[in-house]
């Protein structure tokens, strides 16, 4: 009996880790207003946000989003509060802090802004804007690409202002998301009428990904298990049709 016993101890020991992560379902993963890739409201685009939540669906996650500004979603992250944080691109710099799912899509929404000619193509080099006056929003992926390339760049804390200040005649160019900045680009245009160029920059066409807490509970396991089903999802017709839906939205800002 005493051996039997024993034995039964030592087996619930071994398989109680087994049973209490069949029990973990919910994680939080945490954002902020991006389009076309996440929105908190039912008019914008969630082309981002519509994948992750399919590809969860098919694993036994209940997903819950909660929505931050991007510093507090980074602290959560990091500090274990939040399973993950999206759409993030990866650097060495954040590779110290956080781990990354696959990627999930591109990003081909950073455009150059100008109300001068550049260059009589479409697509330009960061060489191209070390002459002209240069404005962008602080805290996005694309601020590394400015500082590599020696570029000096007045930075704006919101769309907002930044497209203010562009209007105002503060910088020549601004370097955004055109859907991020496109009610102020719009009700800005209309009053100041000006010639305005767009141009690509291949570099910064990027991807995205999860970015995930190397301390939230069993998060290499769940980023695993991530890979896996995204990577049958990408092969989904629905998936094919968040894509094309994200093509269709980059034609009409060309």
């Amino acid at each position: 009996m005493k051996y039997f016993i024993k034995i039964l101890f030592f087996s619930i020991l071994f398989i109680s880790p087994l049973f209490s992560f069949s029990e973990v379902k919910e994680i939080i993963l945490v954002t902020d207003n991006y389009p076309p890739f996440i929105s908190d409201t039912k008019n914008e685009e969630n082309i981002f946000l519509n994948i992750v939540q399919d590809v969860f669906k098919d694993t036994k996650y209940n997903v819950i989003i909660k929505y931050y500004p991007w510093p507090r979603c980074e602290y959560m992250v990091k500090q274990g509060l939040a399973f993950a944080a999206f759409p993030y691109t990866k650097t060495e710099e954040r590779l110290k802090y956080f781990i990354f799912s696959d990627a999930v899509m591109t990003d081909e929404t950073i455009k150059v802004i100008s109300v001068k000619k550049l260059s009589g193509k479409k697509i330009i080099t960061f060489n191209d804007l070390k002459s002209v006056k240069i404005g962008a929003v602080s805290g996005f992926f694309y601020s590394n690409f400015i500082d590599q390339n020696s570029i000096i760049c007045d930075y704006s804390y919101n769309e907002n202002d930044l497209m203010t200040k562009f209007f105002n005649g503060r910088f020549d160019v601004v370097i955004a998301n055109l859907f991020s900045i496109k009610k102020a680009f719009n009700e800005l245009a209309e009053k100041n009428k000006k010639e305005i160029y767009i141009y690509d920059i291949n570099e910064l066409k990027v991807f995205y990904h999860l970015m995930a807490s190397k301390k939230y509970s069993n998060s290499e396991i769940i980023l695993n298990e991530f890979n896996i089903k995204l990577k049958n999802y990408k092969k989904t017709a629905k998936y094919n049709n968040q894509i094309s839906s994200y093509q269709k939205l980059l034609i009409s800002l060309k």
